[in-house]
């Protein structure tokens, strides 16, 4: 063993070190890669306590450095040869350390029998192991959803086991369900089929019986938030429009672009002419023209099968576009996309490229994507099918996502960052450029949620309403999600997912080689309506430039008279500044679901929101002439809710409410499953 070290050394000197070192994020945010981080740094340590004996040097190296017990050390000057002999001379107490603890541990454990150690190592190993997973997994969950709320769920999920205390949430959730379903609606089920008819019925008898249940349908017309976006005097012939494509195109299937090319086109038409809009061509005017040609249009193999048509390249942008950022590649756009079902497919498909892109670029395994608690909710689902671990950015007093939150959460495994314009629930653009930034400086992917505002920002923009930067023309902006049929009009089932670049969005679609030929399809759904692509093509192409902006200026007034309107109201108030058509009001003072129950009792159909509790009006040209009425009504239902100091037993506000303030987001979720599995 090697003498110990008596000879007293000087302290080492205090040194400035700029920058401060700080702890890697890694280790501070996710437990799942601490194992990964500290492993290089255990190594070592094991390695040294394993061969301590042979690192450790002969005394006779000792002195030089004044370790012989007596000596001095000359290097008291610090120079080069007396910092690192101090250095040195600390390393070799320290494994003249470990030698002693080493032996003291042989000494021990040659006491314990070989097969004993064996399985001992083996326990250790599975329970380590078993230990690491459970670790990263809460690590995962505790940044995922915070601390607070982790450790809430577990506390219910285990008082939930409790005999008496689960007895009693059941009873709750039970009458909970009950007011949900009510006993209407089950005595209603009980008279809807169950098989098919041993007889058909003629075409009459079936439309008939179709008339009679649709007229048991809530009265829509100009009382629904969102919903139904066409009105006004134009409605019925914009929708004989849609019924007429529709039927002219309801046996075809882009699965097939050699039998039906007329399909195959309009989608590139439509893909180009919305790429137009957002910043992916030179001239957006040019888009509606016969052919639009001009914008940047679909690329090949746009339904899937063995052909699709080939759009236009992108022209350049100025500088600022031009330039991109992010993963989104540099020098011209090549803004390309595809027809999907609605806004949700659009948005995974997005999330799908983004993890897809960049494993290929950066060979992630872990991907993460950060989401704005204001985002929809498809995310969630994208998720949980793609694997993707979800990071929720708090938004700011202005309810736009906190920028600073979102540079916190970026890791070297973040593949996506989601901004919104606007948000569904309050109607307000995130800081597009200022997370364009920060998706450049980590070179990943930023997808911005255009599904509510795609046919309204461009045109409001136009018409001089003050706008933030939202669409391609922002550096690092890799892909838009675009609804056609909301404001663009076009029939149920159709939006459009839009890609920077060709590269990002090749890795998205799917190839495989079955016994069935070759099959590629670029989205979730194999075969695809090609009615419902022809009727946004019909619908985009009737209504035109001119008649979008005039549109967006109607339902633009629309929305600012009834935020003016309701900031007169008392008791209420505007949540934040909504940038487009929606509005939402919330109240310190009065129970904003019972305020949108005596809204219901009056005939409307608003969207009750959570977190803060509120509620709102998406503006759609069925509310253009009825902005009075509405403000009318709302004024009415915040003086009842304000003279009845009673609750309302009825309706969905005791809904709304308790699931606002209840602290079990785990009997949330039932009672919300229990809700949809009571409908089909």
């Amino acid at each position: 063993m090697a003498p110990a070290i008596t000879s007293p050394l000087p302290p080492l000197p205090s040194l400035a070190i700029s920058p401060p070192i700080r702890v890697s994020r890694s280790l501070q945010n996710s437990s799942p890669r601490l194992s990964r981080t500290a492993f290089p740094i255990l190594l070592p340590l094991l390695l040294v306590l394993l061969f301590a004996d042979r690192l450790t040097p002969p005394a006779a190296a000792l002195p030089h450095y004044g370790a012989v017990p007596g000596g001095s050390c000359p290097m008291n000057n610090w120079s080069d040869n007396g910092y690192w002999g101090v250095i040195e001379a600390r390393a070799h107490a320290a494994l003249a350390a470990a030698q002693e603890w080493r032996g003291a541990a042989n000494e021990a454990l040659g006491r314990v029998e070989p097969m004993q150690l064996l399985v001992a190592a083996l326990l250790a190993a599975v329970v380590g192991g078993k230990l690491a997973q459970v670790a990263g997994a809460a690590g995962a969950q505790i940044r995922s959803k915070g601390l607070v709320p982790t450790l809430t769920a577990l506390f219910f999920s285990l008082i939930r086991l409790l005999p008496g205390v689960k007895a009693y949430i059941q009873e709750q959730q039970d009458k909970a369900r009950a007011q949900i379903v009510g006993g209407s609606s089950s005595r209603e089920r009980a008279q809807w089929r169950k098989r098919l008819p041993d007889v058909g019925a003629e075409a009459e008898e079936v439309l008939g019986e179709m008339r009679a249940l649709r007229d048991k349908d809530k009265a829509w017309q100009g009382r629904c938030s969102g919903t139904v976006y066409v009105g006004g005097e134009s409605y019925e012939k914009h929708m004989k429009l849609i019924a007429d494509a529709y039927t002219m195109f309801q046996h075809t299937n882009p699965l097939h672009p050699d039998v039906f090319p007329s399909i195959t086109r309009f989608e590139a038409e439509v893909v180009a002419m919305t790429a137009a809009l957002l910043g992916g061509g030179s001239h957006p005017e040019a888009s509606w023209g016969d052919g639009g040609s001009d914008s940047a249009a679909n690329g090949e193999e746009n339904g899937g099968g063995k052909g699709g048509a080939k759009g236009a390249k992108g022209v350049k942008r100025g500088e600022k576009a031009g330039k991109g950022g992010g993963s989104g590649g540099e020098g011209g756009l090549e803004v390309c996309g595809n027809v999907t079902s609605g806004g949700s497919e659009s948005i995974l498909m997005a999330v799908k490229a983004s993890r897809d892109y960049m494993r290929a670029k950066k060979g992630i395994t872990r991907p993460e994507m950060i989401v704005p608690v204001s985002a929809h909710a498809a995310y969630d689902k994208a998720a949980e099918y793609f694997q993707v671990q979800l990071l929720r950015a708090p938004v700011a007093d202005d309810w736009c996502v906190e920028v600073d939150a979102v540079r916190r959460l970026c890791t070297r495994n973040t593949v996506l960052i989601v901004a919104s314009a606007p948000g569904f629930p309050h109607g307000i653009i995130d800081p597009i450029p200022e997370l364009g930034e920060i998706a450049a400086r980590w070179g990943t992917c930023l997808h911005v949620d255009c599904c509510l505002g795609g046919f309204v920002l461009p045109f409001a923009k136009k018409l001089g309403y003050p706008l933030p930067p939202f669409d391609f023309s922002v550096p690092g902006v890799t892909s838009i999600s675009v609804d056609c049929h909301k404001y663009g009009l076009a029939p149920k089932g159709t939006s459009v997912v839009l890609y920077r670049n060709r590269e990002i969005r090749k890795v998205r679609a799917k190839v495989t080689e079955w016994s069935g030929g070759l099959y590629v399809s670029p989205s979730v759904s194999g075969s695809r309506s090609g009615a419902l692509i022809a009727g946004a093509w019909a619908a985009m192409r009737s209504i035109g430039m001119q008649g979008y902006m005039d549109i967006t200026r109607r339902l633009m007034e629309a929305s600012k008279a009834v935020a003016a309107g309701i900031s007169r109201i008392k008791g209420v108030h505007v949540v934040g500044q909504p940038d487009m058509t929606v509005v939402a009001l919330a109240s310190d003072h009065l129970d904003i679901y019972r305020v949108n129950d005596a809204m219901s009792q009056k005939g409307w159909a608003l969207s009750a929101l959570h977190k803060p509790a509120s509620i709102h009006l998406c503006v759609t040209l069925q509310h253009v002439d009825a902005v009075d009425t509405f403000l009318a009504d709302l004024q009415a239902a915040v003086d009842e809710v304000r003279l009845s100091p009673s609750p309302l037993s009825q309706g969905m506000a005791p809904i709304y409410g308790a699931g606002n303030r209840m602290p079990d987001r785990g009997a949330v979720k039932e009672l919300l499953l229990d809700y949809m599995d009571s409908l089909t």
